[in-house]
């Protein structure tokens, strides 16, 4: 059996590639966003960015079966026969819609009981939920197989979709924009499922087997997904969608940067699990990282203010409506600069096998920032997304300590290179 090691390098290689065909179609991704904000105006961009804000969460509903399936297909499946692979993902494919029915209807129950959605915006995240989650599907798929023609198959479909997207909004209402945008997630899907998915029997067996591996990797996933977007959950409950929208672009164009740093992320991982396989020791890898990530956040100082000096620009001259919205990408860039002082350490935990700790660590983070967001609403104290924007950046600073400081009580002899066994 290979050594944990060698499988997180080919797994990496994957997910680099990956990236390199996702780029240009998350930057398409997000141009779509921008051009909805310039066309609707706030109102509307906010029930947009309110329905894409809870589709996030829902991508976990088949309670990581999807995510399962990345370690299962390479190292367990594969060695069985191609039918094998079928029996499994038709069965997780099933459990995949089923279950993203069921929860997306059961949270669509509540946002219509809190008056956060109409049943009509309902439709629109059931729609997209179960569009995005045979997208997710799909391209779990691929990678895992490694079917890299079918991978660029499938962005250039999504790519010819969001081009035709952006066209239909320029012409017609929100109502025609979720039907492309959710149709650039379902054709491609469709085309790749067609191809690769055969009927077979539905064995439940497979979906418990993938959630007992998935689910910890899903939850870690959720955790973070939260952290990072706790504060929108709390002006979608107490604010407008107005006001919602005029945040929305803020963390829109900060969230832009994440097609870089993720990138950087993967390279750091990489080069780190190189490290400890020369070196054999935490002390080491510790003092490794801690030179990569002073380098890394020390360099991203000028790009973000780059970027924020081009914000302020193209939001004055092409955006009036989003005035408002210049102090809080401010605040948030800040935010974000302090969340990549964990670019590095997020990784040595993986690298370690001591992603416990980090488990850990996260959901403390969570916790204390939603009691910072939130203390306002709780107690009934005025507030404004404004001062709201700049609690995220203590509540990231608290990210990062909780993140790194742990990693320094970590034996020096901890590092193990792990045997997988079935």
């Amino acid at each position: 059996m290979k050594s944990l090691s060698v499988i997180i390098k080919n797994i990496l290689n994957k997910y680099f590639l990956n990236f390199f065909f996702n780029f240009f179609q998350q930057i398409l991704r997000f141009g779509v966003l921008y051009l909805a904000a310039y066309k609707f105006g706030p109102y509307v961009f906010g029930t947009i960015s309110i329905i894409l804000l809870y589709n996030g969460y829902l991508l976990n509903s088949n309670l990581g079966a999807v995510n399962g399936l990345k370690r299962q297909i390479p190292l367990k499946y594969k060695q069985i026969s191609k039918e094998e692979i079928n029996k499994v993902c038709y069965s997780i494919l099933i459990f995949n819609l089923a279950s993203t029915i069921f929860f997306t209807f059961l949270v669509c129950c509540i946002l219509f009981t809190l008056k956060i959605l109409t049943k009509t915006n309902c439709v629109y995240l059931l729609s997209l939920s179960i569009c995005n989650s045979l997208y997710f599907f799909s391209q779990t798929y691929i990678i895992a197989n490694q079917l890299w023609k079918k991978l660029q198959l499938l962005q250039l479909l999504s790519t010819f979709c969001l081009i035709i997207t952006g066209l239909v909004l320029w012409f017609f209402n929100k109502d025609f924009f979720f039907i492309f945008y959710s149709l650039s997630f379902l054709i491609p899907a469709i085309v790749i499922l067609l191809k690769e998915i055969n009927i077979a029997g539905f064995n439940f067996i497979y979906i418990k087997e993938n959630v007992r591996i998935g689910f910890p990797i899903m939850i870690a996933g959720l955790v973070f997904f939260l952290f990072q977007t706790i504060d929108r959950l709390v002006i979608a409950k107490y604010y407008t969608k107005e006001v919602f929208g005029i945040y929305a672009l803020a963390t829109t164009l900060v969230s832009g940067f994440s097609l870089f740093t993720n990138l950087a992320s993967e390279i750091i991982l990489q080069k780190g699990i190189n490290y400890i396989l020369a070196t054999r020791s935490n002390s080491s890898l510790r003092k490794y990282y801690l030179k990569i990530t002073a380098g890394a956040t020390i360099s991203l100082i000028p790009i973000l203010v780059a970027a924020y000096s081009f914000f302020v620009i193209i939001i004055k001259g092409y955006f009036p409506l989003y005035l408002d919205t210049l102090p809080i990408i401010l605040n948030l860039i800040i935010a974000y600069w302090f969340q990549q002082l964990c670019i590095g350490f997020g990784n040595y935990y993986y690298i370690i096998n001591a992603q416990s700790w980090y488990n850990t660590m996260l959901l403390i983070a969570l916790i204390i920032s939603f009691c910072i967001i939130g203390y306002p609403y709780f107690f009934k104290m005025d507030d404004t997304i404004n001062i709201l924007s700049r609690r995220v950046i203590f509540g990231s600073i608290i990210y990062s300590i909780l993140i790194i400081a742990p990693a320094f009580f970590i034996k020096n002899d901890a590092f193990k290179d792990p045997k997988l066994v079935d």
